[in-house]
């Protein structure tokens, strides 16, 4: 009966331990290990991207290695097309500017008639290759 009391105790301490962890301030965050994180925009809907990408720029600013691949309607934010959207192109701006990797959904782009001369600048195009390799050389995902 101890043992199983003892188990319960050090599951309910890692499950504290994960959930604070997304709570903590950048000190504390910065002070964990590093990772690779690859992160999947799917929606152009402004809540949603701005939270995709106050996340991930956050991670950055961890430390972490942070790809965010835009798909679906998630190609609309790194478009001049799409005026409705000009806070998050300026929040993917920052960024980028703080090391973080875009890569665009070719397919999609194709799918919403956005040319890459509409893309703004420091966006990579890529097919699903590009996608997958930085997938597959990430540690952690996470999906808006």
């Amino acid at each position: 009966m101890r043992s199983i009391r003892t188990v319960m105790f050090g599951l309910a301490l890692v499950f504290a331990g994960a959930v604070a962890g997304t709570f903590l301030p950048p000190s504390v965050v910065q002070a964990q290990a590093k990772e690779k994180v690859f992160v999947n925009l799917t929606s152009s809907e402004p809540q949603r991207v701005t939270m995709a990408l106050n996340f991930s720029t956050r991670l950055l600013q961890g430390g972490n290695t942070v790809t965010l691949f835009v798909n679906v309607d998630g190609v609309q934010v790194g478009s001049t097309k799409f005026p409705a959207l000009s806070e998050q192109r300026t929040a993917l701006g920052a960024f980028m500017k703080a090391g973080g990797a875009v890569v665009v959904c070719q397919h999609c782009m194709t799918v919403r008639n956005v040319q890459a001369a509409d893309l703004m600048p420091g966006l990579t195009v890529g097919g699903e290759g590009g996608a997958m390799q930085a997938f597959l050389a990430s540690t952690r995902s996470i999906s808006y």
